[in-house]
């Protein structure tokens, strides 16, 4: 019996990283080809995990740069199907919660070491053109950041409880002290600073840098991740030791409820123009970044390894953190 040309249908989900896990759904694919069953990202090749005559489960290669992706099988190729692939950007990062743009679109990442490490350079820049240039030094453990309304950058050290203040010159001074293990920070349109603090608490840090706590959590055993809504209610991840981790939402009064359950390992979060929320899970074998829309559907948006933080540049595209690099995806691309 002759073989079938395979074919693609789609790929879920439409945009990925290397490492990450896509699934592809067509016809013509037969699981006795698996020796010479290849997936193709542009040149480069890749294994299939698993096949069956309708599915086909494969990692993204590393350093894959084209996203135009085809079966191989037997000496015969499918149609070629768009996939957004990720650029890798740095991989002199390491970051533990969400990057930032600055007001000149530059992306700024954390290389945080770990606990009471002294790195050499505490926040990169990265230019829209992609060079990688040191920022800010001797700030111990830079753990999360936020940028202010009038273009300063604030950032935690999680070792010394510390917020510090970069100015655009790049001048830091502190800001905040004694705030515990500080991994979460974000502003609210009134200009308050606010501060998850690991152990359970969030603070609130006026623009004068005094803290009061505005509203308690169960504590996480890796970090607290912040993001407001459209709405200006607050939301937090604070992953714990449980598998089955929420997404809070706390409002403008300090109270706290669930408002999405179910994660393993929730991490850092983005909110777009339309009150999509996308947020990163970060649960070995089964991570990527989750969009929720607002009627609470979510969908999977991008394939990942574990990943740590997201962010957005003004065009849409998607800065995304893993532990050891930083990517950006566009995700404006029109699939087949």
């Amino acid at each position: 019996m002759r073989s079938r040309t395979p074919k693609i249908k789609s790929i879920k989900p439409e945009a990925g990283i290397e490492g990450g896990k896509i699934l592809i759904e067509g016809s013509g694919f037969d699981p006795e080809d698996l020796s010479e069953f290849r997936v193709a990202f542009g040149d480069t090749l890749a294994t299939p995990m698993l096949i069956s005559s309708t599915r086909v489960l494969v990692q993204i290669p590393d350093e894959v740069q084209s996203g135009a992706v085809t079966i191989r099988a037997k000496g015969k190729a499918s149609n070629s199907y768009k996939f957004a692939i990720g650029q890798k950007l740095s991989a002199s990062v390491n970051p533990v919660d969400n990057p930032v743009f600055d007001w000149e679109g530059n992306l700024l990442v954390t290389f945080s070491g770990k606990r009471g490490e002294e790195v050499p350079v505490s926040v990169y820049r990265i230019s829209p053109s992609g060079d990688v240039k040191p920022y800010l030094t001797n700030i111990p453990n830079p753990t999360s950041m936020a940028m202010s309304a009038d273009g300063d950058l604030f950032v935690s050290s999680r070792f010394e409880g510390t917020i510090y203040r970069a100015n655009k010159s790049a001048d830091v001074s502190v800001f905040a002290k004694d705030l515990g293990v500080p991994t979460g920070l974000a502003f609210d349109d009134e200009g308050n600073l606010f501060v998850g603090d690991r152990g359970g608490k969030i603070y609130r840090v006026s623009p004068k840098g005094e803290a009061t706590v505005f509203a308690e959590l169960p504590e996480s055993t890796v970090a607290f991740h912040l993001a407001f809504d459209k709405d200006g209610n607050l939301l937090v991840t604070n992953p714990g030791l449980s598998s089955y981790n929420h997404i809070w939402m706390i409002d403008r009064y300090g109270k706290a409820t669930s408002l999405y359950g179910g994660f393993g390992r929730p991490q850092g979060m983005a909110v777009d123009n339309h009150a999509n929320i996308f947020v990163c899970e970060a649960k070995a074998g089964d991570s990527g970044i989750l969009k929720i829309a607002p009627d609470g559907t979510i969908t999977p948006l991008i394939a990942t390894p574990v990943v740590v933080g997201l962010a957005f540049d003004e065009q849409g595209n998607l800065a995304v953190a893993a532990p050891h690099a930083v990517y950006k995806v566009p995700l404006t691309h029109n699939g087949n």
